[in-house]
């Protein structure tokens, strides 16, 4: 039973029937996902957001793009 504790799914057991195999388990699954993405830093939101210009067809036709 144990050879196949690493593949079972724990996810619907209630933590007051977990055997104590299996809260081992789950422990070790948080450490393994811990340890994956403590490397990598958040990402950061852009400091500011860019200016969007509003279109002005007048000034598009003087340029010849209109």
């Amino acid at each position: 039973m144990s050879e196949d504790i690493r593949q079972r799914d724990l996810s619907c057991k209630k933590d007051s029937e977990l055997t104590l195999a299996e809260r081992r388990e789950l422990r070790r699954r948080l450490d393994v996902f811990t340890r994956a993405i403590s490397g990598k830093a958040p990402e950061q939101a852009p400091a500011k957001p860019k200016s969007i210009a509003s279109w002005n067809p007048a000034l598009a036709r003087k340029s010849g793009a209109a």
